[in-house]
């Protein structure tokens, strides 16, 4: 039992990527498939800090034409999910400067750029593939 879900783990490993394996952190663009990626993304991120008892640094930032309504609005939001469904209190989260192009929320693992998920002019980037209204911040 324990050979065969060791063998399916490596299976699943081998061949996605999982972020934070190289130097460089993964971008994840706002696509369709970026819900379940995210969460899988999410997930890892979750582990890698834990298991090495870092801190985690979530800064969500405003893109072009995004305003501190908007950036509110999505900072509530991402806060919101991830210590909810991290079920983490310890993340720290942060307003950053606005950056050109589109608004995202970048993941850090002790001051190490983990993951950037991008988000759409006005949108919250979707973290989890079923049940959550990620605009509106609800089940």
């Amino acid at each position: 039992m324990i050979r065969s879900t060791f063998s399916l783990l490596f299976i699943i490993f081998g061949f996605f990527s999982v972020p934070g394996q190289g130097k460089q952190a993964t971008t994840m663009a706002d696509v369709p498939a970026a819900c379940e990626q995210n969460a899988v993304y999410l997930n890892a991120f979750n582990v890698k800090r834990l298991a090495e008892k870092k801190t985690g640094f979530v800064i969500v930032r405003a893109g072009d034409g995004e305003d501190s309504r908007i950036l509110n609005h999505r900072f509530n939001i991402v806060s919101k999910y991830l210590k909810k469904f991290l079920g983490e209190s310890d993340l720290v989260f942060a307003r950053g400067e606005p950056v050109s192009g589109q608004g995202r929320v970048e993941l850090y693992v002790d001051g190490d750029l983990y993951l950037v998920m991008m988000a759409k002019r006005g949108r919250v980037p979707c973290m989890n593939c079923c049940g959550y209204d990620f605009q509106h911040g609800r089940f």
